[in-house]
């Protein structure tokens, strides 16, 4: 138990990437999704969503008002309720998650 109040006491005292993951289908927001997931970069919440469900949005705050980019899945990379340009790029996602904090 000492382990997961030592992770609670980190979450909340670092400031957390939000990232959302738009896109068409499962197989279009994949790779974006496993770029994000790849290294360990802890305190980040990952909200993946559809552009044809909008109850997703209305669910999930951090999904709301993302359309995508060119037509093509597009990630969101946030903190502090501020977010960076959107992409659409593997390289450029993993250059806002920035993994050497």
């Amino acid at each position: 138990g000492f382990g997961y109040a030592l992770s609670a006491l980190d979450f909340l005292l670092s400031t957390p990437k939000e990232i959302a993951i738009v896109g068409k289908n499962p197989a279009d927001i994949s790779p974006l999704l496993i770029e994000t997931w790849r290294p360990y970069l802890p305190n980040k919440v990952v909200a993946p969503g559809f552009v044809d469900q909008p109850e997703a949005a209305e669910a999930v705050p951090l999904l709301a008002n993302r359309p995508l980019i060119n037509n093509l899945a597009t990630a969101y990379v946030c903190e502090n309720y501020t977010c960076q340009q959107p992409v659409t790029d593997i390289s450029a996602l993993e250059e806002q998650l920035n993994y050497e904090q």
